[in-house]
């Protein structure tokens, strides 16, 4: 498991509030099961009322230069927005991973998966919604950035577009999944 912040929980007469947590995984416990080169990461997440910008995950090296960003919804959060974009950075040399399959609604409380492969020249994405409805998103001219940490719920652990809702379920696969056996991830788990 990776090292969780916790806020204080403050409650008063009228009201209970408390921050939002944010998990990750670096250092060793990183670099013992994450492949620099190729993956296939699997996400099943529910949304709450906000349906864009949210941040599911993030494999990030603890800056904007080399990440890969899982983002339900991207735009303005003020509008209903589509699917999973899965889209990075590659410090240095321009390069960028953007498989986004993003066309169908992110819906209030619709449990929600993706899978996505990470692989140079080749990524690509899958999103399904519990109705069945799906979109895919292909890269054929992907970068790989050199990570060295897993976030959840948000991009760099700051209070930019924190997930709204809720992680049900994560898996990471160390090499990059034939497009059947991603299909058959949103389909089967």
């Amino acid at each position: 498991t990776g090292n969780v912040t916790r806020s204080a929980d403050v409650a008063s007469s009228t009201a209970y509030t408390r921050q939002g947590d944010w998990g990750h995984i670096d250092d060793k416990r990183f670099d013992d099961f994450y492949n620099q080169t190729e993956g296939t990461v699997f996400v099943n997440y529910q949304l709450g009322n906000k349906l864009g910008q949210m941040r599911v995950l993030a494999l990030s090296d603890g800056t904007n230069a080399n990440f890969i960003d899982f983002v339900a919804g991207y735009g303005s959060p003020s509008q209903t927005t589509k699917g999973m974009y899965m889209f990075g950075t590659v410090d240095g040399d321009g390069g960028s991973i953007n498989a986004s399959a993003s066309y169908i609604d992110n819906v209030e409380n619709a449990n929600i998966k993706f899978a996505g492969r990470i692989k140079l020249n080749d990524s690509y994405g899958v999103t399904q919604r519990n109705d069945g409805t799906y979109a895919i998103g292909t890269d054929t001219i992907a970068k790989v950035p050199i990570v060295n940490r897993l976030n959840f719920g948000d991009a760099i652990l700051t209070d930019s577009q924190k997930l709204c809702g809720h992680i049900r379920k994560i898996s990471y696969y160390s090499q990059a999944l034939s497009d059947a056996e991603i299909q058959a991830l949103t389909e089967n788990n």
